[in-house]
């Protein structure tokens, strides 16, 4: 077994407040292998399954706390596997530099330092300052929550992410993962109201209120979603990209076509990677109401092109067909 070592760092030399994940990338292909510790240091053991839960998505919240929500991937891969691969740290708004592994066959490797550049400009930030204020009672209870989260642990997380909250109340992030643990539990009012608790002890900090909009969302209270969309794009657009994404939903299932149709053009011009082709039919489906059958058509066509296999595609082939018709039709 090879240990590789190496640190994370903000653009001004500072340890990040929370722990980050390290990502290896290689090929294209990426596979979470860690975290820092509360230091920004990190060590990963390659040749081994670390059972770590990765993100589906780049909507997810910052840190361990999304990976209650998610699915655990294959075991890590061999050593030649690693050979050319790249390290990364993920955390939402900042944009990271890259380790190249250049391996050998030793079984500790220093690889470096990766640095941390925002990349956003609005007054909110992924990163609360209330965490570094945060006693040291309370981080350690922080962290077993934050733990327990990535295990889906749930009830495990609640009680020592509310003790957290309880030492030291203006801990911002502790409030914010107590909500994701009482989502976890089904316990959606007390969700928000931790989410509200959040935002008091820091106006500043964006990931409740990115919570708050993806519970909206997923329980349909579109006005609130409008709201807490709206707030996360004004506060830090960068750090949770697929706001717009639900911004449109929102507004579209609101009957607001225009806001819609703005949010989701915005959204489909930052997804490069068609991470959500979903949202290409939710354009589709803007213009048909406006009678536009040629853009509803081609919207339908850029899906296909990149999910060919999914699920409702013959559905979506059949709805193009009578789009093609539609528009031929309104042209004779």
């Amino acid at each position: 077994m090879m240990l590789l070592s190496g640190k994370v760092v903000l653009d001004d030399g500072t340890p990040p407040p929370e722990r980050v994940a390290i990502q290896r990338v290689c090929n294209g292909s990426s596979r979470r292998e860690g975290y820092t510790d509360s230091r920004g240091n990190f060590q990963i053991a390659f040749g081994r399954d670390h059972g770590l839960m990765q993100d589906a998505t780049e909507s997810t919240l910052s840190g361990r706390r999304a990976e209650a929500l998610q699915n655990t991937l294959a075991p890590s891969a061999g050593y030649s596997n690693w050979i050319g691969c790249e390290l990364r740290a993920v955390y939402p708004g900042y944009q990271s530099s890259l380790l190249m592994l250049n391996l050998d066959r030793d079984l500790q490797q220093q690889v470096g330092t990766i640095v941390l550049k925002r990349m956003g400009k609005g007054a909110g930030s992924t990163i609360t300052v209330t965490s570094m204020q945060a006693p040291k009672e309370a981080r350690q209870a922080y962290e077993r929550g934050e733990s327990s989260l990535a295990q889906r642990k749930f009830s495990e997380a609640e009680p020592q992410l509310r003790k957290a909250a309880t030492i030291y109340p203006q801990f911002a992030a502790a409030w914010c993962l107590l909500g994701v643990a009482h989502e976890g539990e089904g316990r959606d009012a007390d969700a928000v109201e931790d989410y509200r608790r959040s935002i008091a002890a820091d106006p500043q900090f964006v990931n409740p209120h990115f919570a708050l909009a993806a519970l909206a969302m997923r329980t349909e209270k579109w006005e609130d979603a409008v709201r807490s969309t709206e707030e996360v794009e004004k506060m830090d657009s960068a750090a949770f990209p697929i706001v717009y994404f639900y911004n449109a939903v929102a507004n579209y299932n609101l009957s607001n076509l225009g806001a819609s149709e703005k949010s989701v053009r915005t959204f489909l011009a930052m997804d490069a990677n068609h991470r959500h082709p979903e949202s290409t039919l939710l354009l589709a489906e803007i213009l048909e109401q406006r009678h536009d059958y040629a853009g509803a058509a081609e919207q339908k066509r850029n899906y296909l092109k990149i999910a060919p296999n999914a699920a409702n595609a013959e559905t979506v082939r059949a709805s193009l067909k009578r789009l093609e018709d539609l528009s031929a039709a309104s042209h004779n």
